[in-house]
């Protein structure tokens, strides 16, 4: 399940946040007038302009003329949107002790599209990666995963390919081979575009 926290700008820098699965989140949520339906997602400040005070509201609201205070009230109210996707999804333990950082395991993931990219002879732009955490109930500590998901509904069959391990490994040996042979390493750089960085 997708949830859509809203447009977090400067409203997430200012401490708004909240949680899902016991992950810290920042949420912006969308401003719904309860009278008029009218939803967006300007963000709280002190002094709105005339035009942000309208932007709540539709001309024919008889509470036009109040200002969202950055809490939910009798007139406004924070929307969040859920979407529920049926697809194919592969589940990948990381091994923790090796990758705690988050920063260790975006490096992870990156390396998993690079393996994905190099194995499948393009980008293939249906297949996303999101790591996701859970209580192992029996060591009572949080084992943590990279999910690797089609956005496609129903999938498209491209993740039964990489459910056999000799197959996934090829995908991890064709990442390690494109960073370690990349010509950033050569120019002084810990990393480009061509191997661990990428645009998102």
């Amino acid at each position: 399940m997708a949830i859509n926290t809203g447009v977090v700008t400067d409203r997430a820098a200012s401490g708004v946040k909240t949680k899902i699965k016991e992950k810290e989140t920042p949420r912006m949520g969308f401003i719904l007038c309860r009278h008029c339906g009218r939803a967006n997602s300007t963000l709280f400040k002190e002094n709105n302009t005339a035009k942000e005070v309208r932007d709540y509201h539709f001309a024919y609201c008889r509470h036009r003329d109040s200002t969202y205070q950055g809490i939910t009230d009798e007139v406004f109210r924070e929307v969040f949107i859920y979407r529920k996707l049926k697809t194919e999804a592969l589940k990948i333990l990381i091994p923790v002790y090796e990758l705690e950082s988050d920063m260790d395991i975006q490096l992870f993931k990156t390396g998993i599209h690079i393996g994905l990219k190099a194995y499948f002879g393009g980008n293939p732009q249906h297949l996303a990666i999101t790591d996701y955490s859970e209580l192992n109930e029996q060591t009572g500590q949080k084992n943590r995963y990279i999910i690797i998901y089609d956005t496609i509904p129903g999938g498209t069959g491209y993740l039964g390919d990489l459910f056999n391990y000799e197959t996934f490994n090829q995908i991890i040996e064709a990442a390690y081979q494109q960073i370690k042979n990349c010509r950033c390493q050569t120019e002084g750089k810990d990393g480009c575009y061509h191997c661990v960085y990428t645009y998102q």
